[in-house]
């Protein structure tokens, strides 16, 4: 394996394959974007913190996230406050 510094092929420019951080343009980009600005939220319908890391929970070996993952998300979750899920 072998990584990069600032004095070699970083100055180059973008090399084929390698990720940048930019997504292509598309239709369906644009539309999941007008989608998200007219999101207003759930409501009173809103999922509770617990019923959303029971569905990570349940997910998460189908996503291919391990033990330890799930285990670190539980973890965080302990530390969120109320005003994190309005």
């Amino acid at each position: 394996m072998t990584t990069e510094t600032h004095g070699s092929a970083m100055h180059e420019g973008h090399r084929a394959g390698r990720p940048t951080g930019v997504r292509r343009l598309s239709t369906a980009l644009l539309e999941s974007e007008d989608l998200a600005a007219d999101f207003n939220g759930f409501g009173e319908n809103a999922p509770t913190k617990g019923a959303i890391l029971s569905a990570f929970k349940a997910a998460a070996p189908f996503l291919g996230y391990g033990s330890k993952v799930v285990h670190a998300i539980d973890w965080l979750f302990r530390f969120s406050s109320p005003q994190d899920w309005l």
